[in-house]
């Protein structure tokens, strides 16, 4: 007489399964299980592990879908809750690898919040995108097309961009429009200042060898500049060959006056 197996509960050995291993239907509804590719555990702390296989359509290796129907809910969508006893600084809370071998990293969340966006961490104090360049850290992040490089020495922009203010109140628009005053590079040494839009400079501001301060505008000795075009006229300082500095003043016909001269 056979005996009759018992029926499946909590607690009840299954015969000829794998610890870790989920159940599931498979071919002509047999049940079965494939730890090598889908398992909880058994380790401690170990949770899921799923391995989709090679696909070669456009399908996901997993999808999860939900529909939010209530206007007043703030929805959580997907929550990962971990309690942080004790872990080294570098821990991960969240990363995607990729890459002919799966193992180029993608993006990482660390544990303080820090986003590996692909090429370096962005802070939740800062943005910084690093690469290594000849050894050396260098920093580059791309922000609307805009290039930015953070080191230790401070920040660079890229040539063609500047640094602009927009009338729109904060929170109420888009920064990028109703722009209406800018600084912006024009050469080496030279920024221009204007209206945010092209050609509006109402000058250059001449940085290099210039120094203000309360009370007073203290120059630097340099070359005779170029003319300046109709209508203008530029003022500088130089010497006038025999070790004495003067101020001189230069018109668009390129004659130049002494305004005055060293004692």
């Amino acid at each position: 007489m056979q005996a009759i197996p018992a029926p499946l509960a909590i607690g009840r050995p299954i015969p000829g399964a794998t610890a870790g291993s989920i159940l599931f239907a498979g071919a002509g509804g047999v049940l079965t299980q494939d730890n090598a590719n889908l398992k909880w555990g058994p380790a401690a702390g170990q949770g899921l592990t799923l391995n989709a296989g090679t696909a070669t359509t456009a399908v996901s290796p997993l999808s999860i879908s939900q529909t939010w129907n209530a206007a007043g809910t703030t929805f959580p969508g997907f929550k990962l809750m971990i309690t942080d006893t004790a872990s080294a600084a570098g821990s991960l809370a969240f990363q995607i690898l990729g890459g002919a071998s799966g193992t180029t990293v993608l993006a990482q969340l660390r544990k303080d919040g820090s986003l590996y966006g692909g090429v370096g961490f962005a802070t939740n104090a800062s943005l910084e995108a690093y690469h290594s360049v000849a050894a050396a850290l260098a920093r580059t992040v791309s922000l609307r097309n805009m290039l930015i490089g953070i080191d230790a020495t401070g920040i660079s922009w890229a040539a063609s961009y500047g640094i602009w203010w927009s009338s729109t109140a904060t929170g109420s628009g888009d920064c990028f429009s109703n722009r209406d005053s800018g600084i912006s590079r024009i050469s080496a040494g030279l920024l221009g200042i204007g209206s945010g839009s092209a050609g509006s400079f109402a000058g250059s501001l001449r940085l290099t060898n210039i120094v203000g301060q309360a009370g007073y505008h203290e120059m630097a000795e340099i070359t005779a500049p170029a003319a300046p075009t109709t209508n203008n006229a530029r003022i500088y300082a130089e010497d006038n060959g025999s070790g004495k500095t003067r101020i001189m003043v230069l018109f668009p016909t390129g004659a130049a006056q002494q305004l005055a001269i060293e004692p």
